[in-house]
């Protein structure tokens, strides 16, 4: 699969697509970063893209590579009329003392302003706001950096927003407020900024006694579960543990785990090693209690050892536990993650298998590496399958686009504009301001 995604992008290079061979010459640096050859067709391709420049330039400055400082920067004024990432990375030298440049506080928030001007560009307006904030090279002006954090949100940069919303928390600048926090984190969310759910999360939490509404933290832990977030994750399972829903409980444990959570691991493997759910199956809770116990995790040490003396190596039988009706669970079954078999583990393994069928869709132009998506170009009006590779986008219709992950922008290079991307497959996110959910496989009304 490696080899035909590569055999593409090289046809796709001999044919002129400098996309492709610039996505080349970041695979050879990455093998190789004193790879001079690769690292000198990277610098010559960003004189025909505005992309290709802010790739080169983030790879220039994490090898620090000295002898391209002068050109990319010369590059970056070439095309910062029309790009707004060459903009914003020309003001960052002048902010950090990047690439060669003398640091310059009131140069770098000249460009940064003039990216505001010209492309709306939110990235900048959180850059000037904490400037402002920390004083750095200016006094510290709170009333400054609100107002541009503001001016930001206006753009929808979620930074901007979840910087309003940590004002609001501690009181810094404005009247501290709970409700306000929360909008501007929720707005947050909404425009990107997946990891704020954890922060909603504990504004509701009870025992935080700050806006006390468990329902509403549950959904929010729930949220940043769905996203990836393993301590949502763990926040989530821990509620339905108090509720004595074991099962739900034990499959968010398990979702922890599988995203590398040590305390996941801890929580899956004694819920396996106990019955907890419903379920004993000792080899499982082995496989899940050794990973804790490699991250370091002291707790799973004396279960591990438990194990070990009882001598326990096949599985046990099922029982009933607070209501939850376990299921058998067989050694010879288990695959590196138990499997409960309730509706909520069937749903989410159907969408995993939905995923693996849009990857293997698109599996002859990307390769393996990254994240799937059914989603939709803003302006494009068409849904298709998205492929999302680090800076790139492919699409199931065989375009390539270039993507910016932070502000999540994709750029067309045949019709040479910006567009947004948006991810239509996502299920069970609550929107905070409307109250409804599109789909919920947590514990939350679906709409």
């Amino acid at each position: 699969m490696e080899s035909d995604r590569r055999e593409r992008l090289m046809q796709m290079a001999r044919e002129g697509d400098k996309n492709a061979l610039a996505m080349l010459m970041l695979e050879r640096l990455e093998k190789n970063e004193k790879d001079g050859q690769a690292l000198k067709v990277l610098v010559q391709l960003s004189e025909d893209s505005p992309a290709i420049c802010h790739v080169a330039v983030k790879k220039i400055h994490g090898l620090r590579a000295e002898q391209y400082y002068d050109e990319m920067c010369r590059i970056c004024k070439k095309w910062m009329e029309v790009s707004e990432t060459a903009l914003v990375d020309l003001a960052v030298f002048f902010q950090k003392g990047w690439m060669g440049m003398e640091r310059d506080i009131d140069l770098a928030i000249g460009l940064f302003e003039k990216a505001i001007r010209q492309f709306q560009s939110g990235i900048s307006c959180q850059s000037i706001g904490a400037i402002y904030y920390y004083g750095e090279g200016k006094a510290q002006d709170l009333a400054k950096a609100i107002a541009y954090f503001k001016q930001g949100a206006q753009f929808h940069y979620g930074d901007c927003e979840v910087s309003l919303g940590n004002l609001y928390l501690n009181g810094e600048g404005v009247p501290r407020s709970c409700s306000m926090a929360s909008y501007w984190y929720e707005r947050a969310f909404e425009d990107g900024r997946r990891d704020v759910a954890m922060l909603l999360g504990n504004l509701f939490h009870p025992e935080n006694h700050l806006l006390d509404d468990a329902d509403l933290a549950f959904q929010w832990y729930h949220n940043g579960a769905l996203w990836g977030d393993s301590q949502c994750a763990l926040l989530a399972g821990l509620m339905c543990e108090d509720d004595g829903d074991y099962g739900r409980a034990f499959s968010y444990y398990q979702q922890a785990a599988d995203q590398g959570s040590e305390i996941g691991c801890l929580s899956a493997g004694s819920f396996l090693l106990y019955g907890t759910a419903g379920v004993m199956n000792p080899e499982a809770a082995r496989f899940y209690l050794q990973h804790a116990c490699e991250m370091g995790c002291k707790e799973a040490v004396p279960l591990l050892k438990q194990l070990e003396q009882t001598g326990e190596t096949g599985t046990a039988d099922c029982r009933e536990s607070d209501g939850y009706s376990g299921v058998y669970l067989s050694s010879s079954t288990f695959t590196g993650a138990a499997e409960i078999n309730d509706k909520y583990a069937r749903e989410r393994a159907q969408k995993q298998a939905k995923d693996s069928d849009m990857l293997r869709h698109v599996a002859a132009a990307t390769g393996t590496g990254g994240q799937i998506m059914n989603g939709m170009l803003m302006g494009y009006g068409e849904q298709e399958d998205l492929f999302v590779m680090g800076d790139t986008v492919f699409s199931s219709s065989g375009k390539i686009y270039h993507y910016d992950p932070k502000m999540n922008y994709v750029y067309d290079y045949e019709k040479k504009e910006t567009t947004m991307l948006y991810d239509l497959g996502k299920d069970g996110i609550y929107n905070g301001r409307t109250g409804k959910m599109s789909y919920t496989f947590g514990r939350g009304v679906a709409d």
